[in-house]
């Protein structure tokens, strides 16, 4: 225990007032140890909820998603695999502003444009607007853009997981392969 203690001091240094580790400021994703009221985190109180707060971090290319086929459309992810166009929603994580979103496939150059409502998180992908078809395309929600390269799994494929992992949907694989 004292050798824990004495790790956790050097760790956080004698004379920490506050350090903040920001992933990213769009996404909100942070780790923060925040100094206390008194102005310092103290070795009693460094694991206080009001010193230290944790929250999901995620490592570079890695975004997260509300569900196998769920593709989220405000940050910038890895490759997304879908085995049917109709299985296929657009995520907005919760705290994300609703509002106006384009999807743009950057081959043909068609755009659609609407809006998306504040009481929804999910939404299904507008197949009557734009046909879903393997390839680049380009999303903008809030002035931000978001390439995502999107792949059609063949219908004859045996192992689902192996070719999602070849093609770059490793997060997705490892969700189905979890099922």
């Amino acid at each position: 225990m004292l050798l824990l203690r004495t790790v956790l001091v050097l760790a956080l240094g004698l004379s920490l007032n506050s350090a903040i580790a920001y992933d990213t400021a769009k996404t909100g994703e942070t780790s923060r140890l925040n100094a206390i009221k008194s102005g310092v985190c103290t070795l009693t109180s460094a694991y206080h909820s009001e010193c230290f707060i944790s929250a999901r971090l995620r490592r570079r290319g890695e975004c997260t998603t509300n569900g196998v086929w769920a593709l989220n459309i405000s940050q910038p992810c890895e490759d997304f695999c879908y085995i049917s166009p109709e299985d296929v929603e657009l995520w907005l994580p919760d705290g994300e502003q609703a509002g106006w979103f384009s999807i743009q496939n950057t081959a043909t150059q068609e755009k659609t444009r609407f809006k998306w409502p504040a009481s929804k998180n999910k939404l299904a992908w507008p197949l009557k607007r734009m046909e879903l078809t393997g390839g680049e395309y380009l999303v903008t929600i809030g002035g931000n853009e978001n390439r995502v390269m999107v792949h059609e799994l063949p219908a004859d494929e045996q192992d689902v997981v192996r070719w999602m992992k070849n093609n770059g949907c490793k997060q997705q694989a490892k969700r189905l392969d979890a099922i």
